[in-house]
Parts: C-alpha cells; structure tokens; sequence
C-alpha cells in the first residue's frame, strides 16, 4: 500500500467503528505479522502465495460467520448456533434460552460483535468493564470460563478461543 500499511488500515477502519470482515493478503508470513494483523482487527489473514480456492474458501467462511441481522428495531447477533437478541436481552444455544448475568451478556455480545478478531485482555477489560487496568485481568478468565460453560455445551461446537498470552477470540471452525 503506498501511502501506509495494511496494518494502519485495518486499524484506522475498526477505530471508525466499522464491523465489516477484513481478510488480510500480505507477502509478510511470518507468525509474528500474522499476529499483528489480528491484533489491529483483521478477522483472517492468508500469506502470499495462496490457492485461489482457499481464498474462496474463506472469503465464503467470514460472510458465513459474520452474519449479523438487522432488521427494523431487532437487533441479533449470531454466529453458529448462538443467537443474541440485543432488543429481548436474550441469548439462545441451539435453540435453547440461555441465562446469563449483564457482564456475561455484555461479554458475550462484545465477543459477537469482534468474531474472528483476537481481543487482548486489556481491551476486554477496557471495552466490557469500562476499567483500564485497574483490576487484575484474570476476572476476564473468571467470566469467559462462565460463558464457555454456558454456551459450550457437550455436542456444540467451541466457540471461545484462548490465544495464551494475548486473549480471546469467538470463531466457528466447521471441523
């Protein structure tokens, strides 16, 4: 890119507020610019060279994943099974009411509404607990294990996603 890096792109479109999936082509490939790419918002990244149907693939998983329905004052977020109807406070697994406390329900929208990206801990606890650093970050890993019992039931897939060291991220892998 000429005039700056796909990086300060990506991280000028989330700072705007914008949601939509970003997939990141880059010749950079290594661990640690794949990290970086996450970590300014990128929802997936793909190394050069790649197999045109790989990225096919994924361009067709981010629309699948990132399905967020709008309609008049109903406002849902979703990813696989998991349903969140930010009008009726409600959550739904697979069709079934889920009970969730506010801060796990604001957890778990925070998580919906960043699908695919890793969320380090501070922002969590920035963004959801509206404190800095304040509190020691495991209250995080406190709430994430409640939302993951509640939603992670046995024979639904796993949603939540610990990249150790850095944070979380909500994803649906189909495997």
């Amino acid at each position: 890119m000429p005039s700056f890096s796909g990086i300060e792109l990506v991280k000028r479109i989330r700072q705007l507020g914008i949601k939509s999936p970003v997939l990141m082509l880059s010749a950079l490939s290594q661990t640690e610019d794949k990290l970086q790419g996450f970590e300014a918002g990128s929802d997936d990244y793909l190394a050069k060279p790649f197999d045109l149907k790989e990225l096919h693939a994924r361009i067709q998983a981010l629309h699948r994943r990132s399905m967020i329905v709008i309609a008049g004052n109903n406002h849902v977020l979703s990813i696989d099974n998991l349903v969140l109807d930010l009008t009726k406070m409600e959550a739904t697994r697979a069709g079934e009411k889920l009970t969730l406390t506010p801060r796990e329900f604001k957890l778990l929208e925070y998580f919906l509404n960043n699908q695919g990206r890793v969320i380090p801990k501070l922002e969590i606890l920035e963004k959801v607990w509206n404190l800095n650093d304040e509190i020691n970050t495991n209250v995080i890993e406190v709430y994430v294990n409640y939302l993951r019992k509640k939603i992670e039931k046995p024979g639904l897939k796993k949603l939540i996603y610990t990249h150790f060291g850095i944070g979380y991220v909500m994803k649906f892998n189909e495997n």
